[in-house]
Protein backbone atom coordinates (compact mmCIF):
# COMPACT_ATOMS: atom_id res chain seq x y z
CA UNK A 1 0.00 0.00 0.00
CA UNK A 2 1.35 3.43 -0.81
CA UNK A 3 2.35 5.60 2.11
CA UNK A 4 2.11 9.33 2.69
CA UNK A 5 1.99 11.28 -0.56
CA UNK A 6 5.35 12.03 -2.11
CA UNK A 7 7.42 10.08 0.41
CA UNK A 8 8.11 7.02 -1.77
CA UNK A 9 7.27 4.86 1.25
CA UNK A 10 5.24 1.66 0.88
CA UNK A 11 3.43 0.39 3.99
CA UNK A 12 2.35 -3.18 4.74
CA UNK A 13 0.54 -3.90 8.01
CA UNK A 14 -0.12 -7.46 9.08
CA UNK A 15 -0.63 -9.48 12.22
CA UNK A 16 1.15 -12.67 13.24
CA UNK A 17 -0.48 -14.79 15.88
CA UNK A 18 1.02 -16.48 18.88
CA UNK A 19 -0.16 -19.66 20.44
CA UNK A 20 -3.92 -20.24 20.39
CA UNK A 21 -4.68 -18.08 17.36
CA UNK A 22 -5.17 -18.32 13.62
CA UNK A 23 -5.65 -16.08 10.61
CA UNK A 24 -8.62 -16.40 8.31
CA UNK A 25 -9.56 -14.24 5.34
CA UNK A 26 -7.20 -11.42 6.28
CA UNK A 27 -8.45 -11.23 9.86
CA UNK A 28 -6.79 -12.51 12.97
CA UNK A 29 -8.70 -14.76 15.34
CA UNK A 30 -7.36 -14.95 18.90
CA UNK A 31 -8.66 -16.60 22.05
CA UNK A 32 -8.95 -14.69 25.29
CA UNK A 33 -5.61 -14.65 27.05
CA UNK A 34 -3.78 -15.27 23.76
CA UNK A 35 -1.06 -13.25 22.10
CA UNK A 36 -0.38 -11.72 18.70
CA UNK A 37 2.32 -9.57 17.17
CA UNK A 38 1.51 -6.63 14.91
CA UNK A 39 4.05 -6.35 12.10
CA UNK A 40 4.35 -2.99 10.36
CA UNK A 41 6.54 -3.20 7.26
CA UNK A 42 7.92 0.01 5.81
CA UNK A 43 9.64 -0.06 2.41
CA UNK A 44 11.30 2.97 0.87
CA UNK A 45 10.74 2.79 -2.88
CA UNK A 46 12.05 6.32 -3.42
CA UNK A 47 15.47 7.49 -4.52
CA UNK A 48 16.29 9.31 -1.27
CA UNK A 49 16.49 8.07 2.30
CA UNK A 50 13.46 8.58 4.53
CA UNK A 51 14.03 9.58 8.13
CA UNK A 52 11.82 10.10 11.14
CA UNK A 53 8.97 7.67 10.33
CA UNK A 54 6.70 7.43 13.39
CA UNK A 55 4.13 4.75 14.21
CA UNK A 56 1.20 4.93 16.59
CA UNK A 57 -0.88 1.84 17.34
CA UNK A 58 -4.01 2.29 19.47
CA UNK A 59 -4.99 -0.81 21.40
CA UNK A 60 -8.58 -0.63 22.70
CA UNK A 61 -9.40 -1.36 26.35
CA UNK A 62 -11.95 -4.00 25.29
CA UNK A 63 -9.08 -5.99 23.76
CA UNK A 64 -6.20 -5.62 26.22
CA UNK A 65 -7.93 -4.79 29.50
CA UNK A 66 -6.92 -1.12 29.42
CA UNK A 67 -6.56 1.38 26.61
CA UNK A 68 -2.98 1.66 25.46
CA UNK A 69 -1.16 3.57 22.76
CA UNK A 70 2.09 2.11 21.52
CA UNK A 71 4.51 4.44 19.78
CA UNK A 72 7.61 3.54 17.80
CA UNK A 73 9.89 5.33 15.41
CA UNK A 74 12.28 4.36 12.65
CA UNK A 75 15.31 6.64 12.51
CA UNK A 76 16.23 6.13 8.85
CA UNK A 77 15.27 3.93 5.91
CA UNK A 78 17.75 3.99 3.05
CA UNK A 79 16.66 4.13 -0.58
CA UNK A 80 15.22 0.78 -1.75
CA UNK A 81 15.48 -0.64 1.79
CA UNK A 82 12.82 -1.83 4.21
CA UNK A 83 12.26 -2.10 7.95
CA UNK A 84 9.77 -4.08 10.01
CA UNK A 85 8.53 -2.90 13.39
CA UNK A 86 7.07 -5.62 15.61
CA UNK A 87 4.68 -4.81 18.45
CA UNK A 88 3.54 -7.61 20.80
CA UNK A 89 -0.14 -7.55 21.78
CA UNK A 90 -1.45 -9.59 24.68
CA UNK A 91 -5.20 -10.17 24.56
CA UNK A 92 -6.68 -9.90 28.05
CA UNK A 93 -8.46 -12.81 29.67
CA UNK A 94 -11.49 -10.53 30.09
CA UNK A 95 -11.40 -9.22 26.51
CA UNK A 96 -14.79 -8.59 24.97
CA UNK A 97 -15.67 -11.19 22.34
CA UNK A 98 -16.16 -9.97 18.82
CA UNK A 99 -14.27 -7.91 16.25
CA UNK A 100 -11.84 -5.24 17.45
CA UNK A 101 -10.32 -2.67 15.13
CA UNK A 102 -6.74 -1.58 15.76
CA UNK A 103 -5.77 1.64 13.97
CA UNK A 104 -2.12 1.91 12.93
CA UNK A 105 -1.03 5.44 12.02
CA UNK A 106 2.23 6.09 10.17
CA UNK A 107 3.64 9.63 9.91
CA UNK A 108 6.50 10.65 7.62
CA UNK A 109 7.58 14.25 6.96
CA UNK A 110 4.39 15.60 8.54
CA UNK A 111 2.11 13.48 6.32
CA UNK A 112 0.09 10.65 7.85
CA UNK A 113 -1.72 7.55 6.70
CA UNK A 114 -3.83 5.17 8.80
CA UNK A 115 -4.39 1.46 8.26
CA UNK A 116 -6.75 -0.68 10.34
CA UNK A 117 -6.22 -4.25 11.51
CA UNK A 118 -9.14 -6.42 12.56
CA UNK A 119 -8.78 -8.88 15.42
CA UNK A 120 -11.59 -11.26 16.36
CA UNK A 121 -11.65 -12.52 19.94
CA UNK A 122 -13.32 -15.91 20.52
Amino acid sequence: MPGPAGSGLTINVSIVLGRGGRTSGGRAVVRRGGAATVHVGLRNAGRAAVSGAKLRIQLPAALTGRARTVRASVARIASRASRTVRVPVRVGSTARRGVHRIPVRITVDGRSVTRTLKVTVR
